[in-house]
């Protein structure tokens, strides 16, 4: 097995203390509303009858109809800078870089506008998530532009490694959720956090399996993986 020489992260629970950026604007906004309509939805995708692109729609058409107002793209930035990140993940990127690793990269099925606000943050440059869409006076509306769908993680880091001139057998990979099963099948190194779900038959042997950040940490420096 070669040295890592990227890593790549979800964001959602990995990088931020929230699970779920599309439904923190949902609690953010509207808490407490009905979210029946979004999760029908979701279903209707995982069966296959919508495309991921309706889906988000769906999503946002419920946001905007429980606040029964428009919201603003300045609005959405400042309710997203109010999410908290993980120190550790800060810590993890300082110390990968005194032992040589360059590449840094954020893979999510999350929300571009808070993807970029933590990569700023943590100094990652290349980041892969959805973005939402706004009119011409900064409002949000009922669309948006599909980069990373649900299952599709893995076919987006390829694109990186191929872009990088990278084999798969030098990737970090570290999520949280069954959306990162396809991730963890196309890197040398997976790892899932805090992720009882992904310790299924298919994978459970395959899958590096940590409990906590601080694990994490020692998982990747205390056993000299990097």
């Amino acid at each position: 097995m070669r040295k890592p020489r990227i890593i790549i992260f979800d964001m959602d629970g990995v990088i931020t203390k929230i699970k779920n950026s599309w439904r923190y604007l949902h609690e953010f906004f509207t808490p407490g509303d009905d979210l029946s309509s979004v999760n029908i939805c979701k279903e209707k995708y995982l069966r296959g009858e919508i495309s991921y692109a309706r889906w988000i729609s769906c999503d946002i058409e419920a946001l905007l109809k429980n606040a029964g107002r428009k919201i603003f793209k300045h609005e959405i930035i400042d309710a997203y800078s109010k999410v908290g990140i993980y120190e550790e993940i800060r810590a993890l990127i300082d110390e990968a870089i005194n032992r040589g690793v360059r590449n840094f990269a954020i893979v999510s099925g999350g929300v571009s506008i808070l993807a970029r606000i933590v990569s700023e943050r943590l100094g990652i440059t290349d980041v892969y998530a959805n973005h939402l869409i706004f009119d011409s006076r900064g409002a949000l509306i009922p669309a948006g532009i599909p980069v990373v769908e649900p299952f599709g993680k893995g076919l987006v880091i390829k694109k990186i490694l191929n872009s990088k001139g990278l084999d798969e057998n030098e990737v970090i990979y570290i999520g949280d959720s069954i959306w990162d099963l396809p991730a963890f099948d196309v890197v040398g190194f997976p790892i899932a956090l805090n992720c009882e779900e992904c310790f299924v038959d298919s994978y459970k042997d395959k899958i590096m399996f940590v409990s906590s950040h601080e694990e994490l940490l020692k998982l990747l420096f205390k056993n000299l993986i990097i």
